[in-house]
């Protein structure tokens, strides 16, 4: 299946000045079209979830994306989008994976959120050669992740722990918005990491989570940081009780304000930050659905809606990632998304921008 992933360029029937629709052009409404510079589609039996992008040191730019049904990872070439190679695909295997969903590459480290085998394995970058694992004895049911380096071999990692405790057969979404205090304040892990040598220690660990009140997260999955303004956006997909981006600071502590609510119309899911030099910048967050899928842009300092826009293919996005790096024809750097389980999108962020009309 590898060898016949499809690559559709979508440019080849527009012109350059034609790549990015006007704001009039909605597919609903508040929601500027932008068509995608590429599309890979072909892993459909993958199921893939989340996307990362690293820059190795002799060039390489790759794009690696989470499979959940196959138990691997995909990499792709992340200017073209071209199919380069599989990783794993063994789940019983213990350097391998068991539905691996959040995925960050930071440095020459690769991090992944393992559901199945409830950790958090670390790869060596290009090798793909396991570090080690963590989090075996404190998650339950992992998805996103969230890395922060700290300098000389140290990170903070914030893992979201979505599971119900309880054993009870009905729905798991359900169980999850109708869980224990003791489940609500455990929804997100962070781990202090020591790495080097060859290995990974973990120096300390906890759990957090609001149990009353607003700033409670019923069903959580995707989550990003800014070390700036010290804000920890993560996104809560009940819609139940009104999904939106709960706002945390990095000790744990709800600050009182959950962004996007009522912007969200199906379901918050990936966020990144397209964070500049100068302070400024925005969120960018996923409103998931199969037919009206959306990406809502917040003002990075002060959380406000600045703008929404549509794919003209993509759709039920799950994990997006945004890379600042400029590559041939997208100068201000690229928005990654993932495509209705079975490909990858390409969004050049300066026709998103241009769209929106945002500098």
């Amino acid at each position: 299946m590898d060898t016949r992933v499809v690559l559709r360029s979508l440019r080849a029937a527009t012109t350059l000045g034609a790549l990015v629709l006007s704001t009039a052009t909605c597919r609903s409404d508040r929601a500027a079209v932008v068509v995608e510079r590429w599309v890979t589609e072909g892993f459909a039996a993958d199921n893939v979830d989340s996307p990362t992008i690293w820059h190795g040191p002799t060039g390489q730019v790759w794009a690696i994306v989470t499979a959940k049904a196959t138990d691997r990872l995909v990499v792709l070439d992340a200017a073209s989008g071209m199919y380069l190679r599989g990783v794993g695909g063994v789940a019983d295997s213990t350097d391998r994976f068991s539905r691996p969903n959040g995925i960050a590459a930071v440095d020459s480290l690769l991090f992944i959120v393992e559901r199945d085998h409830r950790r958090v394995q670390v790869l060596a970058l290009p090798s793909f050669r396991s570090v080690g694992s963590f989090g075996e004895e404190a998650l339950k049911e992992p998805y996103g992740l969230w890395v922060r380096p700290q300098g000389s071999g140290r990170y903070s990692v914030y893992v979201t722990d979505t599971y119900a405790d309880t054993d009870d057969p009905a729905d798991a979404d359900e169980r999850a918005v109708q869980g224990t205090p003791e489940a609500l304040g455990r929804r997100v892990h962070r781990f202090w990491l020591g790495i080097g040598g060859g290995g990974l220690r973990v120096d300390s660990a906890r759990a957090f989570g609001a149990t009353t009140g607003e700033g409670v997260l019923h069903i959580v999955e995707s989550l990003w940081g800014d070390t700036v303004t010290g804000h920890l956006l993560i996104a809560d997909e009940d819609r139940t009780v009104g999904q939106a981006l709960r706002l945390y600071d990095f000790d744990g502590t709800f600050r009182d304000r959950s962004v996007g609510a009522g912007t969200f119309r199906h379901q918050a899911e990936g966020i990144a930050l397209d964070a500049r030099r100068d302070g400024s910048g925005y969120w960018i967050a996923t409103d998931q659905d199969p037919r009206e899928n959306r990406f809502h842009l917040f003002d990075r300092v002060t959380l406000a809606h600045v703008g929404t826009f549509a794919g003209r293919t993509t759709q039920n996005t799950d994990g997006i990632w945004f890379d600042p790096t400029p590559v041939v024809g997208r100068p201000r750097g690229t928005l990654y998304a993932i495509h209705d389980d079975k490909g990858l999108a390409a969004f050049d962020w300066a026709e998103v921008l241009k769209a929106l009309g945002l500098p």
